[in-house]
């Protein structure tokens, strides 16, 4: 039996809320996933806020479901409202319709639009896989009013050292990381100071194929545009690393004659 478990069986919570404070993310995922599901929500409540989302979005699909089932509707709304769109998206690919038609129904209107489009998009697709929540400069505007919507925006973007730039009309004319913007003049254009045909991925794009272009290329992050080249979002490098797990799970589970069926 595990420490975790037997800190359960006693129902030592002070105990728990010591050993949860001294455990890295990952670790924690794998001891709930171990317990009953019972046990794991309980666990999981005297978790705060932010270090329970990172804790849920490493656990696997089943055991995610599993403890939403196992919450109060109150916790399970805050969960998935806390989520990034596309990690919402891909819960809500996994679990039973009548579920994800729950959870969306749950959400605020801003994030239930926001998963809304990326689910719009086909499955493994770089626009079902990407974040539409990113910071993108305009390449007219200065460098001082760039660092003025960095800090505006920037605690609700999943990444801010690589930014996407566009022109007027949304579309995606270069990149520029926040190193170069730090260390540029105020009054520089942000078109002057970032580097012109940025590698970027279509919506349509396989996900896998783009996670490996980022690998390859050395990317913190790849600006996404739609069918009219307009900037829609960003796949991040935690992205392509967790397309690659996903593909080498499937495959060893197909070796196995284990695999679950996809989707719904």
């Amino acid at each position: 039996m595990t420490e975790l478990a037997e800190l359960t069986k006693e129902q030592d919570l002070q105990q728990i809320r010591s050993w949860l404070e001294e455990t890295g993310t990952v670790d924690i995922a794998d001891e709930l996933a171990r317990l009953p599901p019972a046990d794991r929500a309980v666990v999981f409540r005297l978790l705060g806020k932010n270090r329970a989302l990172q804790v849920f979005e490493e656990l696997d699909p089943v055991h995610q479901q599993e403890l939403l089932e196992g919450l109060r509707d109150v916790h399970v709304t805050q969960l998935v409202e806390a989520m990034s769109p596309d990690d919402r998206a891909r819960l809500l690919d996994e679990v039973p319709a009548k579920v994800a038609k729950n959870l969306q129904a749950g959400l605020s209107a801003e994030q239930r639009a926001a998963t809304a489009r990326l689910l719009g998009y086909e499955d493994e697709s770089a626009g079902r896989n990407m974040t539409p929540e990113y910071v993108n400069l305009r390449a007219s505007m200065t460098v001082a009013d760039a660092l003025a919507k960095i800090r505006r925006f920037g605690a609700n973007a999943e990444t801010i050292y690589t930014l996407p730039v566009t022109d007027d009309q949304r579309r995606l004319v270069g990149i520029v990381s926040l190193r170069e913007l730090v260390l540029s003049p105020a009054g520089q254009a942000v078109g002057e100071t970032m580097s012109g045909d940025p590698i970027a991925a279509s919506v349509d794009d396989d996900q896998e194929d783009v996670a490996r272009r980022i690998q390859d290329a050395n990317l913190l992050a790849m600006p996404v545009v739609d069918r009219e080249d307009r900037l829609v979002g960003v796949i991040t490098v935690d992205d392509a690393m967790e397309v690659f797990e996903a593909e080498v799970t499937e495959d060893l589970s197909r070796a196995g004659g284990t695999e679950r069926p996809r989707g719904r």
